[in-house]
């Protein structure tokens, strides 16, 4: 009796291992696997992401070199444009030099003129 209850007991530990324990153990196989290929999943997704953020950061870094590059071109611009600008006045200071030396050519002249026409009458 002991040998058959053991036996049958047996049976049944095998059918609830076979029906049960092996169901829950292929189902929980199937899980990990899932999860494993769910952590790929996301793992592709960093990687996109972490390339995107690399390309943003490059690209900023591009711009911002390009930024400085264009404000050191208005800096300068800007410097040539003062120094065109002191060149400007310095030409019109000396226009205005000329002007004022031919005024006093004009009036030596005019002055040489009545000069000569003392000698001229006498």
């Amino acid at each position: 009796n002991a040998v058959a209850d053991l036996a049958e007991s047996s049976a049944k530990m095998l059918d609830l291992v076979d029906k049960k324990v092996l169901a829950d153990y292929d189902g929980f196989v199937n899980v990990v696997e899932k999860y494993t290929e769910d952590a790929a999943s996301v793992n592709n997704i960093i990687e996109e992401i972490k390339t995107n953020s690399e390309n943003i950061t490059s690209t900023m870094t591009t711009m911002n070199d390009g930024i400085s590059g264009i404000s050191e071109a208005v800096d300068e611009s800007a410097q040539g444009i003062s120094e065109v600008a002191q060149n400007v006045v310095t030409l019109v200071n000396s226009v205005s030099e000329i002007g004022q030396k031919s005024e006093e050519n004009r009036n030596i002249s005019l002055q040489l003129g009545n000069q000569v026409s003392k000698f001229k009458n006498l």
